[in-house]
């Protein structure tokens, strides 16, 4: 059986919604490139995004607001679009996320529609591979439950250096430096978590952050009160996201080696088959009625102790449920966290919604 490999452009602003969709696509038989803006110093990244181009069967242009303002984006779709006159690939798929106009470019082109739905969206693209592809080897699944279609692993550290009063003279250079080795470490350990899941055929070994297909890394950095009063530190944060992961290897590895991952909070991703309507308040309002909410906001949802200094967020959309834990102090959170099933969680959720 011969994968599609997929080559992803989309808008930063749009990655919840173009992840369930490429997330949806790698448990349906395709490969997924989903970010190639990770490249080595000194490289040029329209040399990368050409470079990628040359390697996959499908380029997929997420189209909305938000990407038709994103220079990246248009720069990404005129290489696929000389490489597609070149060489007849890749083949070009767009897909409208919102009421926006279609580049002129594509204008002539069919595209799939996920205005109102991610899996109405699939199956569209299902049936354009029956009528075009002889040796189609795409199926869309029609489960009846919230299907696991993705798994983020976040992994974070403070630097060893802080600088201000008190600091024994270190610099900010020193701060630096510091930060960089953290971001090796983090990567590191990234990889080692990854390799669980992604073949070694499938990561781009030349970056030097993790790059491999189904799933993207993401790594971010922000200051934070240091060791000695009015100082300063860094905590560098890191998402490891993996699509459609193998389920028994992802129970196996948080029951039997949480605690030697370093990992600090874990966010799965189910994707819901059926339509419901107001089924995002419905789960909140039975979050409400069973639970104290502590916080919510639009990124993470309602948090709730789901255990004493445990913490589940819960964020509900019409499309899919993304469940967050984390703990109070992160050497408490493998203890913690092999203990709580997310499906249970999302089955007791949704029960008569």
């Amino acid at each position: 059986m011969i994968k599609k490999t997929v080559f992803i452009s989309y808008s930063q602003k749009d990655k919840e919604r173009v992840s369930l969709f490429a997330s949806l696509m790698a448990k349906n038989g395709f490969d997924i490139w989903m970010d190639v803006k990770n490249i080595s110093l000194g490289e040029s990244i329209i040399s990368a995004i050409a470079e990628a181009l040359n390697n996959v069967d499908i380029y997929m242009l997420f189209i909305s607001h938000n990407s038709s303002e994103s220079p990246w984006v248009t720069e990404e779709l005129n290489i696929a679009l000389t490489k597609n006159i070149e060489n007849k690939k890749p083949r070009i798929i767009p897909v409208l996320l919102d009421d926006c106009n279609i580049p002129s470019a594509l204008s002539g082109r069919l595209y799939l529609d996920a205005r109102k739905s991610i899996q109405s969206a699939l199956v569209q693209l299902h049936r354009e591979f029956q009528q075009t592809d002889v040796n189609n080897t795409v199926s869309i699944a029609s489960p009846q439950r919230p299907i696991l279609t993705g798994v983020i692993f976040g992994l974070s550290k403070e630097t060893d250096i802080s600088i201000g009063p008190f600091c024994d003279g270190f610099t900010k250079d020193d701060l630096v430096n510091n930060r960089e080795k953290v971001q090796r470490l983090l990567r590191k350990r990234a990889n080692g978590i990854l390799m669980n899941f992604v073949p070694l055929s499938d990561f781009d070994l030349q970056s030097p952050m993790p790059k491999y297909k189904n799933g993207v890394y993401d790594e971010s950095v922000e200051k934070i009160s240091g060791s000695t009063a009015s100082s300063i530190c860094e905590k560098v944060m890191a998402k490891a996201t993996v699509f459609n992961p193998d389920e028994k290897k992802l129970d196996i590895l948080i029951k039997t080696k949480l605690d030697k991952l370093f990992v600090t909070s874990l966010t799965y991703i189910f994707s819901i088959p059926f339509q419901e309507s107001d089924f995002d308040k419905k789960c909140i309002q039975r979050i409400q009625d069973n639970y104290s909410i502590i916080s919510y906001d639009f990124e993470d949802g309602a948090t709730i102790e789901y255990d004493s200094n445990f913490f589940v967020s819960i964020r509900c959309t019409s499309e899919q449920i993304q469940i967050k834990l984390q703990a109070e102090y992160d050497f408490t959170f493998s203890k913690k966290a092999i203990n709580f099933s997310p499906l249970k969680f999302i089955t007791w959720l949704i029960k008569g919604i």
